[in-house]
């Protein structure tokens, strides 16, 4: 995976109704304090590359993120789960990213946990998490 695979998803997260409230890997504080939400923190995995052709130069990159959609409620941790799964998939077809220099398949997108309630946030945060990522071939 690389920084234009993650540009590709913060791109389509932005034009949701979510907007600029995707972060990577950590939420600016907000006067000192945490934000209350909503907002989504996204955290890059590589992903397993592999060579899918023993006689050319076939390679296969599999980007993938973990999100943890946020909330002050449950109902709005899931409110974010929607924005971004909306922007992602699409009449229930996963989005084709833009990526130069590759051939990307569709995004999938899933909810691999049940949401949770963070108690040690005061006040309390309300969290859903996703998994989401496509294959890509190099050209």
């Amino acid at each position: 995976m690389s920084r234009k695979h993650t540009a590709a998803l913060v791109a389509l997260v932005s034009a949701s109704a979510l907007g600029a409230k995707f972060y990577p890997g950590k939420v600016p504080l907000v006067d000192g304090k945490p934000q209350t939400g909503p907002y989504a923190v996204f955290y890059s995995q590589p992903g397993t590359d592999r060579q899918t052709r023993l006689t050319g130069p076939a390679h296969e990159q599999n980007p993938r993120w973990t999100i943890h959609c946020v909330g002050s409620t449950a109902d709005q941790a899931e409110w974010v789960n929607e924005q971004i799964k909306g922007a992602l998939i699409v009449n229930g077809f996963g989005v084709v990213p833009v990526i130069a220099g590759e051939n990307p398949g569709r995004f999938w997108y899933s909810n691999p946990q049940p949401g949770d309630r963070d108690d040690d946030a005061t006040p309390s945060l309300f969290d859903v998490v996703a998994e989401t990522g496509f294959t890509s071939d190099l050209l």
